[in-house]
């Protein structure tokens, strides 16, 4: 499901007294993509070159491009990108098969350099963007 021409959009804001980005795509057909991304998959970069705010260098940053698409890419059905906190966390739904250790190894390999780990844990209900988006207010049912 992603797509370079997909439309995302940007939103920040404050949290625990730190500036918090989110990058989200627009929002998801819940009912036809949740039976086929039952699994929750997250990749977490932390950064290299970290502002006092947590936030990363803008000549960092910048240099992300290619890892931030990448991983983007990776991911079967993308959600959100949240920066916060020397973090970038890349959230995302795949098929239960979908093979983490797999993906981690092909982005390390493209990216030896950058510290990036993947989980996953079961979420057929797609509960983490439900909540977080009604946190955020950045999709409404």
């Amino acid at each position: 499901m992603s797509d370079n021409k997909e439309k995302w959009f940007t939103g920040q804001r404050e949290h625990e007294g730190s500036p918090l980005h989110l990058r989200f795509p627009e929002k998801r057909d819940y009912k036809t993509a949740q039976p086929k991304f039952p699994l929750l998959i997250w990749a977490t970069h932390r950064f290299s070159f970290v502002m006092e705010n947590g936030l990363p260098t803008s000549e960092y940053n910048s240099d992300l491009a290619d890892l931030d698409e990448r991983i983007i890419e990776s991911i079967p059905c993308p959600v959100l990108v949240e920066t916060f906190g020397g973090n970038r966390t890349y959230y995302g739904y795949a098929p239960s098969d979908f093979d983490v250790k797999s993906t981690q190894a092909s982005i390390k390999d493209a990216f030896p350099s950058e510290n990036v780990t993947w989980e996953s844990k079961s979420d057929p209900h797609w509960k983490l963007i439900k909540s977080y988006s009604q946190e955020f207010g950045f999709y409404s049912e």
